[in-house]
């Protein structure tokens, strides 16, 4: 599984798709570098950093030139899936070459808990641009085996060969509602100025994608628990 190369304009509206993106066969691909910091934009600016504002930023972990806080740009979210991937394949490769010492023939495949459509399409604008969320993170990709003499030997769920179309449906909803309330909290940090509370908001929400990713992974788990009993 791999994701290819995003087009995706800074502040693009979440009702206008995103280009399509095809998955691309499994090769390493050299890692281009990240265009310098001060050429992205930020998510508060310099002058929101100045008095108590930049204080109430600093005790949530925060600064002006974290990474956190640069808005990404085409080159960047290309830069760290380059990175990324190279990164996941080579993990798989290790996995497999140990789980063959024990499975003669066993072969693992990855798998995004997040289906695919949702870094593929319109949503994959909010998930990396503004969430800071990757398809090759930890907490999504995962590796399943690749057939059921595999499954049965590992005891795992086996690779579903494609997206789950519960999960697919799920997750567009989901985001779409997380979408539309990171709008309403930047609007209104924008009015109030508590932009602290923006912050949290973020993270929040942030830390309900990864949950829902969890959640898959339990379904996954449960169906192959009832499969095998």
């Amino acid at each position: 599984m791999a994701f290819g190369k995003r087009k995706i304009p800074i502040g693009q509206p979440a009702g206008e798709p995103a280009p399509a993106v095809q998955p691309q066969a499994s090769q390493p691909v050299a890692a281009s570098q990240p265009p310098p910091q001060h050429q992205q934009r930020k998510v508060f600016p310099d002058e929101v950093w100045q008095g108590k504002t930049g204080e109430m930023l600093r005790t949530l972990g925060m600064g002006p030139d974290d990474p956190s806080n640069l808005v990404p740009d085409a080159n960047s979210v290309n830069a760290r899936l380059d990175r990324d991937r190279e990164k996941f394949e080579a993990r798989l490769a290790e996995m497999n070459r140990s789980v063959a010492a024990r499975v003669p023939g066993g072969q693992m495949r990855g798998f995004s808990l997040l289906p695919d459509p949702c870094w593929n399409g319109e949503l994959a604008h909010l998930l990396m641009m503004r969430l800071d969320l990757f398809p090759y993170d930890d907490w999504n990709m995962i590796f399943l085996p690749a057939d059921a003499a595999t499954a049965a030997a590992l005891d795992m769920p086996m690779h579903p060969n494609g997206n789950v179309p519960a999960f697919v449906e799920n997750a567009e909803q989901f985001l779409r509602v997380a979408d539309t309330r990171l709008r309403a909290a930047h609007d209104e940090a924008t009015r109030t100025q508590n932009f602290g509370q923006f912050g949290e908001d973020l993270e929040e929400i942030r830390d309900k994608v990864k949950g829902l990713a969890r959640a898959f992974l339990g379904e996954l788990d449960k169906a192959w628990q009832e499969r095998v009993r």
